[in-house]
């Protein structure tokens, strides 16, 4: 248990930190991203300014105020008084406004033209007319394709297309961002360590409680063995001599409930006690089941039940033999306990795909599923008056459970059709 809480409040600590991580990292990748697309989207515009203050002053006609159709509104331009067609037109002296290298496309009446090339050695006029193309199919005035961002301005009878490949800003984004997830990894170490730490912390007075309450059960176990031992000698005695009556009898039947108390109080204690390792071995788990069920069958006899067995011979499995003979005989005792005369119960044994599956199925009333979960609690009962009278104290499931995991397994139960079925995978 102590284990399980500290596993639990780690992984809840460590699962808290990586969706904050994540969190953090989603938010700077995409603010960088758009903060890199504005830095872009302020060149482009800065070249649009360029071109118009080029050519201030030409007296032509303002520009048309219909874009096509699927295109925002844009700034307007007026037209060049060049002719566009000629790169060479463009002062030098103001590209010390423009970052990087940004070509454009003069488009009208369906033809498209090279209208500025920074760098015709590296990307040529008719490749820089087949991007302005795909780029004015999308029918956006600004965006991304491929590896280019643009905009489209409107200009005299038909349109400017500007747009600057950002292969290097991508680059330096999937730096940026895999120098965060390393950063992430290396705090997350020292972070891990922290909760470690804290876990073991916070777990700490859980591990004192539960260690003292071991302790308690187990003196408390010790200290009431002489007093029963000195009354069960006292009440043979009283037999040896022939007294008889009703209140002996009382105390014969409460003396044997206290007996079986103690017996698995000590027994909880012990494997409360994880320092105390079982002896396992490697045996032959049909054997051992075999011979954990067949005490009982005169019991069920007695109670009318028909007890059955599907036993798959010869599975071995590395464990502790008497530990599963007792995991085996409380799920038995416990299902004859809780069948009515007449009913069935099914114990079975088999391996399929590699897993080995124990199940003790009987007929009878099914358990509430709220109290699934808790019928495993030390001290637990559904009907705490009805098991009284009878001698139960809630124990036998826990030591069953106890003894599954310290197998690196757990008894599970489901209630379906009239059938109530504890069942453990080896």
């Amino acid at each position: 248990m102590i284990k399980k809480t500290k596993i639990k409040i780690t992984g809840i600590l460590i699962t808290v930190y990586l969706l904050f991580f994540i969190f953090i990292l989603i938010i700077y990748s995409f603010l960088l991203r758009k903060e890199n697309e504005k830095d872009i989207s302020k060149a482009i515009m800065t070249h649009f300014k360029v071109q118009t203050e080029l050519r201030q002053g030409s007296g032509l006609g303002e520009a048309p105020t219909a874009l096509p159709d699927g295109v925002s509104e844009g700034d307007k331009m007026k037209p060049p008084t060049e002719d566009i067609n000629n790169p060479s037109r463009i002062n030098n002296d103001l590209e010390i406004e423009k970052p990087r290298d940004i070509y454009s496309v003069y488009w009208a009446k369906n033809k498209f033209s090279v209208y500025y090339n920074s760098n015709t050695d590296i990307v040529s006029d008719d490749e820089i007319v087949k991007i302005a193309k795909i780029i004015s199919s999308k029918k956006k005035q600004d965006g991304k394709w491929d590896k280019y961002q643009y905009e489209i301005t409107v200009w005299d009878e038909g349109y400017l297309i500007a747009f600057t490949d950002i292969t290097e800003i991508l680059k330096k984004e999937k730096i940026s961002f895999w120098r965060m997830v390393m950063i992430g990894i290396i705090s997350l170490f020292f972070y891990s360590g922290f909760v470690l730490w804290l876990s073991k912390y916070l777990v700490s007075p859980l591990e004192i409680a539960m260690k003292k309450q071991s302790e308690f059960l187990l003196a408390a176990g010790h200290e009431l063995k002489t007093p029963i031992s000195v009354i069960e000698t006292s009440h043979s005695m009283m037999r040896r001599e022939k007294i008889n009556n009703k209140y002996l009898d009382y105390a014969e039947e409460e003396l044997e409930n206290m007996s079986q108390l103690v017996k698995e109080m000590l027994e909880v204690s012990k494997l409360d006690d994880y320092s105390l390792e079982f002896d396992k071995e490697d045996i032959n788990l049909s054997k051992c089941i075999e011979g954990a069920t067949l005490p009982f069958e005169a019991m069920a006899y007695e109670k009318g039940i028909k007890l059955n067995l599907d036993i798959e011979p010869d599975i071995t499995y590395y464990g502790s033999s008497p530990h599963l003979a007792r995991l085996t005989g409380i799920l038995t005792d416990n299902a004859i306990r809780h069948t009515n005369s007449g009913d069935e119960i099914w114990v079975t044994l088999n391996k399929k795909e590699g897993k080995t599956k124990l199940t003790v199925r009987n007929q009878g009333n099914p358990i509430p599923e709220s109290e699934q979960k808790n019928i495993f609690n030390r001290f637990y009962q559904v009907d705490s008056a009805r098991h009284r009278e009878k001698g139960r104290y809630g124990l036998g499931l826990t030591i069953a459970s106890e003894i599954a995991k310290r197998h690196k397994t757990e008894v599970k139960v489901k209630c379906k059709d009239g059938w109530t079925e504890f069942f453990v995978y080896f």
